[in-house]
């Protein structure tokens, strides 16, 4: 009874580390308000990860990119993430007004890991235009490629999101592409043949509201 009326229960939730950074404290406080005996267990992970994680049931509900189909999962759309070029103020390519993406061609990068949406998508862009890009480095930790990018290390692709404060603070700068601006879709994942707990499913009614411009946070 008390969880059909959401007075208690457990919620279990997947998401990126950026998401758990900049995303979810907003989104699990403004639900908490409404259902504040719904524990919530946030687990952290890649994209792709965390969508596994559904389908051996270690969380309800994933926040995540599609990196892979999977016919037992329904992504439901939610938003779209701006991926930004970020460089050192030192950089060259910080004079330019813009560059193409040919300029990139042997420039060191420093990605996101394997899993990621953000690696996935840049790296079907460079294939796409028959670029093999230097990578230097791959990690999820976004404040370990923002150090290299500050001492002037090599340049990376990260959503503006994970970097709002950096790019604020001057600590690195955006880099404008000619003609180009790649966007991220972010989705709410969840099992397709599974009943989900009414704390998830509420849950996902809210995100779903706020995410997609019905509410504001």
């Amino acid at each position: 009874s008390g969880l059909q009326q959401l007075k208690t229960g457990c919620l279990r939730i997947g998401t990126t580390k950026t998401y758990a950074r900049c995303l979810m404290p907003t989104l699990m406080m403004n639900f908490h308000e409404s259902h504040p005996n719904v524990m919530i267990e946030l687990d952290e992970g890649s994209s792709l990860e965390m969508s596994k994680s559904l389908l051996n049931y270690r969380n309800s509900l994933a926040l995540v990119a599609k990196v892979e189909e999977d016919s037992d999962i329904v992504f439901d759309p939610i938003m779209k993430e701006e991926i930004v070029l970020i460089a050192s103020s030192e950089h060259p390519f910080s004079q330019k007004k813009e560059i193409s993406l040919a300029d990139l061609n042997a420039q060191p990068i420093i990605m996101k890991e394997l899993g990621s949406g953000t690696n996935k998508l840049i790296d079907e862009i460079f294939h796409d235009q028959g670029i093999v890009p230097n990578v230097i480095a791959k990690t999820s930790n976004i404040g370990f490629i923002v150090q290299l990018v500050r001492q002037n290390r090599g340049i990376a692709f990260l959503t503006r999101r994970s970097v709002e404060k950096e790019l604020s603070d001057g600590d690195v700068v955006p880099i404008h592409l000619k003609d180009f601006s790649p966007l991220l879709d972010i989705y709410i994942a969840y099992l397709r043949n599974f009943e989900l707990p009414p704390c998830a499913k509420a849950f996902l009614d809210f995100v779903t509201a706020c995410l997609t411009g019905r509410e504001q946070l």
